[in-house]
């Protein structure tokens, strides 16, 4: 590998990291105000490690090793969640199958930065129904 393919390489990596913070305007369904959703991304080699605070209290930490085995946690609502992260092209894809009351329900997760890099959206898939959460970097704090 060159060295100019290995900085391209990172700077792509870097741009993913960072602390982001969702903007209920641009998400559809557009969201209320009181739904909130921060992240910090960090990501080092193949791990990806993803902090999420929901609604002012709800925290859950995930590390993924893209395109590795199956990543298992509970989530914040208590299910637990089945999960692969690869890489395709420029965005992450997450394959999910949340484990809910004796009930698997599979979806698609695709992260794209949008915005220059200044902003994540997260587009779901699951039975059909398509959710867009946006969001946008924050200065760390």
């Amino acid at each position: 590998m060159t060295a100019w393919l290995a900085m391209f390489l990172a700077a792509g990596l870097t741009a993913w990291q960072g602390h982001w913070q969702q903007n209920n305007q641009r998400s559809v369904p557009a969201r209320n105000k009181s739904s909130s959703l921060r992240m910090d991304v960090e990501l080092a080699g193949s791990e990806l490690r993803v902090h999420m605070d929901a609604n002012g209290g709800r925290k859950l930490d995930v590390t993924y090793k893209m395109g590795g085995p199956e990543t298992v946690y509970t989530g914040t609502d208590g299910d637990e969640f089945h999960s692969q992260a690869k890489w395709s092209g420029d965005e992450i894809v997450f394959t999910v199958v949340e484990h809910e009351d004796g009930k698997l329900l599979p979806y698609t997760e695709t992260w794209t930065l949008i915005d220059g890099g200044q902003s994540i959206q997260r587009v779901k898939i699951s039975a059909g129904k398509k959710t867009t959460t946006v969001l946008e970097r924050i200065p760390n704090s």
